[in-house]
């Protein structure tokens, strides 16, 4: 790997850090540039080199963990993922797993609305654009409702594990989730 590109990512994990952190202390809109290099301790130079404002490092912050946990809906099987979400649920527990402290501090922004709206719509449009949900009928509508109310019950379950306001934990949540999706969906599929 040439040194030029870990230099970048390195700049760019140290800022992206630096905001959050920061974040967790005052509100985003009293965050300036200066607070974030120098929490980065980097120069505004390589900040600029990288990023045009504090609100574009939130934003790309936002959209890869959004890209991120898309991905792990996009690769799955999506008709297994009402009939086995455990699988789908447990890929998501090890995502979390990873970096925990990391996804604890995004949340946490702004009570994590902007993300976790951003998340959340980009499931419900995902499963709810899948021809198999699309059957003609009145179903639709139920469909829908069924479909949201799973995605958005699953991503608030993840939610209060993260911010420590469940019982379950990590591991434990894709088996005790799978058997609530399961009876949700059951007569839909």
């Amino acid at each position: 790997m040439r040194s030029e590109y870990r230099s970048s990512i390195r700049s760019k994990t140290l800022i992206r850090n630096a905001l959050l952190s920061l974040m967790a202390e005052k509100p985003f809109d009293k965050i300036t540039i200066t607070d974030v290099v120098n929490r980065a301790d980097i120069n505004r130079g390589t900040f600029y080199a990288h990023y045009g404002s504090t609100l574009e490092v939130l934003q790309k912050i936002q959209s890869d963990a959004t890209n991120e946990l898309r991905t792990i809906f996009e690769s799955m099987d999506y008709k297994n993922f009402f009939n086995d979400s455990e699988k789908t649920l447990k890929r998501i527990s090890e995502f979390l797993s990873k970096d925990f402290e990391y996804y604890k501090m995004l949340i946490m922004i702004d009570g994590g609305k902007s993300f976790v709206a951003s998340w959340k719509d980009n499931l419900v449009n995902f499963f709810s654009g899948i021809s198999f949900l699309n059957s003609q009928g009145g179903e639709n509508n139920e469909k829908y409702t069924a479909i949201n109310f799973v995605i958005n019950g699953v991503a608030d379950a993840y939610l209060d594990i993260l911010l420590g306001k469940s019982k379950l934990t990590l591991e434990e949540a894709p088996t005790a989730l799978s058997t609530i999706v399961k009876r949700v969906m059951a007569p839909y599929l």
